[in-house]
């Protein structure tokens, strides 16, 4: 098995920020970056998906055991990003793209499909975090408000760090 220590080290990095993010930077009750997704939705295409969502849940894990808050919440949302990552890349990416290139790339998906990929893998991640997080307790708009904000928000930085992956 051949690894890329520069993508273990990305990774690595990622894991370090979300952890600095959640443990220091507070912007208020309505809003979260999360940029832990960006590691599973730039996996290689060749990855299954029961070998992504064993990796999203390490991840997860290892996120929230560093961060001040209810152990497997990340570990849940991530792994349900996992399970919808091949579906999301197979409906929107021919098999022929898939073969030629190694991993999802803005340049192969194009603008408006990238877009779509993160925004839809965040609003799986975002619906399940808050859905773990209070089961329903928490009145319908304002869980509401959070996954749009989060969605929006840690879509567009994601976007940012998804165009920039492959110079890395």
């Amino acid at each position: 098995m051949n690894i890329d220590f520069r993508k273990v080290l990305y990774a690595v990095a990622l894991i370090v920020i979300q952890c600095i993010l959640d443990n220091f930077v507070d912007l208020g009750i309505y809003v979260r970056i999360v940029l832990i997704p960006c590691i599973i939705l730039v996996l290689p295409y060749r990855y299954s998906t029961i070998s992504s969502m064993l990796l999203a849940f390490i991840i997860g894990v290892c996120v929230d055991i560093f961060t001040t808050g209810i152990i497997g919440l990340n570990a849940g949302a991530l792994t349900a990003v996992a399970f919808v990552r091949q579906k999301l890349l197979h409906a929107i990416l021919d098999e022929r793209n898939m073969e030629r290139h190694d991993s999802p790339d803005v340049k192969v998906m194009g603008m408006g499909k990238a877009v779509f990929y993160l925004f839809s893998s965040y609003l799986v991640f975002f619906c399940t975090y808050i859905f773990l997080d209070n089961f329903g307790f928490r009145p319908f708009g304002i869980n509401i408000i959070k996954i749009v904000a989060g969605t929006i928000i840690s879509s567009a930085i994601t976007l940012w760090i998804f165009k920039n992956h492959k110079k890395a």
